[in-house]
């Protein structure tokens, strides 16, 4: 019975050592798989950085094009309202000729003040988008930074995990050879004690036959020392009849 149950204990700890190492394997490639998405992670972070350098550029770009078209029209209004004033002679018209082209300055300084107030409204709409763009990439880059982050964070978890998995089955290797050697020790100790058991088996016989012939001797001796006392006593008895004969 002895030997069954160890036999069940090294079938169960060879059984949990298999289990154990496919555990680790399990983990082994689900930590592969961690790695890839923390990879896929940080690729979505470079690429969010890159949307946002990009909507930085083309912001710094709209804002210099606003300034340009702004400084452009009031360029235009002032060279018209110069020319204005040049044709009314300072203010002081006194023909239609001169009304005429009065007025016609004025609708060009309206028409470049409008101009310019649309590129103004045009300019600043591509800035409000351009700084729209680079807070959705700045979100995007720091979702995916902890998105990495945490995807690291599992894959060392993971690693750690696998490390341990394969250490309990190193250490269920060792108790299996340790198991195995001790049955080996077990057996070479039954055997010497069979030995000895043998020995003094046999010791114990020998004991018992000498003893037994011993005793045998010494009955023989006796039985001997008897007929010999029993046969000197009728000799005796026949000398001393016939002496008193």
């Amino acid at each position: 019975m002895k030997r069954l149950a160890a036999a069940f204990s090294c079938l169960f700890l060879l059984g949990a050592k298999a289990e154990l190492q496919l555990g680790g394997l399990y983990i082994h490639a689900h930590g592969l798989q961690f790695h890839a998405a923390a990879a896929a992670a940080k690729t979505a972070a470079t690429a969010a950085a890159t949307a946002a350098t990009v909507a930085a550029a083309a912001t710094a770009a709209a804002t210099t094009a606003t300034a340009a078209t702004t400084t452009t029209a009031t360029a235009t209004a002032a060279t018209a309202a110069t020319t204005a004033t040049a044709a009314t002679g300072g203010g002081a018209a006194s023909t239609d000729y001169e009304g005429a082209a009065a007025e016609a300055a004025a609708e060009a300084v309206a028409t470049a003040t409008a101009a310019a107030a649309t590129a103004a409204a045009a300019a600043a709409a591509t800035a409000e988008a351009a700084a729209e763009a680079v807070a959705t990439a700045t979100a995007a880059a720091t979702t995916a930074a902890a998105a990495a982050a945490t995807a690291e964070a599992v894959a060392t978890e993971a690693a750690a995990t696998e490390a341990a998995a394969i250490s309990v089955v190193v250490t269920f290797s060792g108790s299996t050879s340790l198991i195995k050697e001790t049955k080996g020790d077990r057996k070479e100790t039954d055997k010497k004690r069979q030995k000895r058991r043998q020995k003094e088996t046999k010791r114990r016989q020998i004991k018992k036959r000498q003893k037994r012939r011993q005793k045998e001797t010494k009955r023989r001796q006796i039985k001997r020392r008897q007929k010999e006392t029993k046969g000197d006593k009728k000799e005796t008895d026949k000398k001393e009849t016939k002496g008193d004969r």
